[in-house]
C-alpha cells in the first residue's frame, strides 16, 4: 500500500508541474496541514479508519505551492462525492469534476458544471458554461460566470501505480470575470476520470488530482 501511495504522489506532483523531492518525504502527512496543534485526533482516526475500510483515496496537489497529500472519500451521494484529509480539508466532486472546497482558504463554495458533466458523460464537445461561487471580503457570496469550449485531445496512455491505462484526454478552456484557465480530464474506457487538472479559483489556481488504484 505504501508503494502505491508513493507512486501516486509522484505522479500527481508531475501532473501539476511540481518538484516532488521534498514532498515525497512528507507523503504521509495530511494534505495542506496548517498547524500541528490544531489537528483533531478524532478526524485523524476517522480518515485512517475510512482508508483501512477500503474507501477510495486520491492524491491532490496545489500547482502553485508545491504541496500535495492524500484525501479519502467520506461520503458518496449519487454522482457527488466528498473527500477529506487529516488536516481538515474537504474537496467535493460531481462525476469527478471539482465543485467545492473547504478549509483551503479562498474556497470554492460551489460550482455549476452541468454542461461539462453532460459532455464528459456523452463524449460530446462544444460550447459550455460554468459558474463558481466564492465569499467576498464581507462574507457574501459572489458568483463568477465563465464561457468555455470543451474538446478532445485524443487518446493518451497514462501510468498509475506502474500500470498503463488507456484514456481519452478532454480539455476545457474557460474565460470570464477577468480570468482564463484550462482544465484537463483523463477518462478511462468507462468514462471515469482517473486524473485531472482543475482550476479552483483565483486564490490557489489549479489543483491536480489522481486516483490511487488499489
Amino acid at each position: 500500500m505504501k508503494h502505491l501511495l508513493s507512486a501516486a504522489l509522484l505522479g500527481v506532483m508531475a501532473l501539476a508541474g511540481c518538484d516532488s523531492d521534498g514532498s515525497q518525504r512528507e507523503m504521509f502527512e495530511s494534505i495542506f496541514k496548517r498547524d500541528e496543534a490544531k489537528v483533531d485526533p478524532a478526524l485523524t482516526a476517522k480518515v485512517q479508519r475510512l482508508g483501512l475500510a477500503g474507501q477510495p483515496i486520491i492524491v491532490a496537489s496545489i500547482e502553485a505551492e508545491n504541496r500535495a497529500g492524500l484525501l479519502v472519500r467520506e461520503v458518496q451521494r449519487g454522482r457527488e462525492s466528498t473527500y477529506i484529509s487529516e488536516g481538515g480539508v474537504s474537496i467535493s466532486f460531481r462525476s469527478g469534476v471539482l465543485v467545492a472546497t473547504r478549509g483551503m482558504g479562498g474556497d470554492l463554495m460551489g460550482a455549476d458544471v452541468a454542461t461539462l458533466e453532460r459532455y464528459l458523460r456523452t463524449g460530446g464537445a462544444g460550447a459550455a458554461s460554468r459558474s463558481h461561487a466564492y465569499l467576498d471580503g464581507d462574507e457574501q457570496i459572489q458568483k463568477h460566470q465563465f464561457s468555455c469550449q470543451v474538446a478532445s485531445r485524443g487518446s493518451r496512455q497514462i501510468a498509475i501505480d506502474e500500470k498503463s491505462y488507456a484514456t481519452k484526454l478532454i480539455e476545457e478552456k474557460c474565460s470570464g470575470s477577468g480570468f482564463a484557465f484550462e482544465n484537463l480530464y483523463w477518462l478511462d474506457r468507462r468514462g471515469e476520470i482517473l486524473q485531472s487538472r482543475q482550476w479552483m479559483g483565483p486564490a490557489l489556481g489549479s489543483l491536480a488530482f489522481r486516483k490511487v488504484l488499489r
